[in-house]
């Protein structure tokens, strides 16, 4: 075996282990993606029924809802 074909068979080698390391990646995304789609549900159940009374907790739980910033927008309550 000469060492070019040595060295195309490394090379083979190391682009098959990046795809294969690319493509678990990506299935491990799409499996985060999904345990969130499931969770986040019940998160915006938690922030429309315990906004009131645990407002730092909800601003906490909701930017796991959300990667552009805050889901939860603090309002201070009318005193009436």
């Amino acid at each position: 075996m000469s060492n070019v074909e040595t060295k195309r068979l490394r090379t083979n080698h190391t682009n098959t282990q990046k795809q294969t390391l690319k493509a678990l990646h990506q299935a491990k995304k799409t499996e985060n993606g999904r345990q969130m789609e499931e969770t986040c549900p019940f998160l915006l159940y938690l922030l429309t029924h315990y906004s009131i009374y645990y407002p730092s907790l909800i601003q906490f739980l909701a930017k796991g809802c959300t990667n552009t910033g805050w889901l939860y927008t603090p309002v201070t309550p009318n005193p009436s």
